[in-house]
């Protein structure tokens, strides 16, 4: 415990140990304990927080970091060919890519049937789920997915989730090369990291964010 209240997120900032989107003393929280970091660029990354985890941890998430960067610029080219999106446009809104890690701790739960969560989880499984930045760049055609963990009666379940999002001083919009005339843009344009303080800022209701970012039917005619 005295290890993990070093770690404890700050009034202000929702990196470290705690929970996030809780907007309220009365509503009901994760069942989980949660520790989330910012992990690029690195001038984005809480060098005070980092390093103050155990080092056999730090070498192991650097070479985990560089690896998930890989993976996903691999992925987003081959998300822009089946787009028919500019490659160009993909690669260099994701140059610089914001990327943050969140590991979730799920001790047993006395009552599992009352917690999110349907789907029993494969053993050593490597998931890619879409999320509404996707479903906002592409402009409809992916659309993101929920989580929703599953818990167990008797045993404990770990997870890690990483993100990969665009650099954080781009603009969050449909792609401009897959937008015009006949595909007008179904969702508004603003600064990357405007979205995320907006997001991060309200209780986490489903999609309900990314209907605070699609057109209205006044603007999508006028767009």
């Amino acid at each position: 415990m005295e290890d993990k209240k070093k770690l404890w997120q700050q009034e202000d900032n929702h990196e470290g140990f705690g929970q996030l989107f809780v907007v309220s003393e009365d509503q009901k929280l994760d069942w989980c304990d949660m520790f989330y970091l910012t992990t690029l660029p690195l001038k984005l990354r809480r060098l005070d927080l980092f390093n103050k985890l155990p080092r056999n941890l730090r070498v192991t998430l650097e070479a985990y970091i560089v690896s998930i960067k890989g993976l996903a610029r691999s992925l987003l080219k081959q998300m822009a060919k089946a787009l028919e999106m500019d490659e160009g446009e993909m690669v260099e809104l994701f140059s610089d890519g914001w990327q943050s890690i969140r590991m979730n701790y799920y001790p047993p739960c006395p009552e599992p049937q009352k917690a999110l969560g349907f789907v029993i989880p494969l053993e050593n499984a490597f998931v890619v789920n879409v999320g509404d930045g996707m479903e906002i760049l592409s402009n409809g055609v992916y659309r993101s997915i929920e989580h929703k963990a599953t818990v167990n009666s008797t045993k404990e379940r770990i997870s890690v989730a990483t993100f990969y999002s665009a650099n954080i001083d781009s603009d969050l919009g449909p792609a401009k090369s897959i937008v015009g005339p006949l595909n007008p843009p179904l969702f508004r344009t603003e600064p990357l990291e405007q979205y995320y303080k907006g997001f991060f800022a309200r209780k986490l209701y489903g999609k309900s964010y990314l209907e605070v970012m699609r057109l209205q039917q006044k603007e999508f005619n006028t767009t």
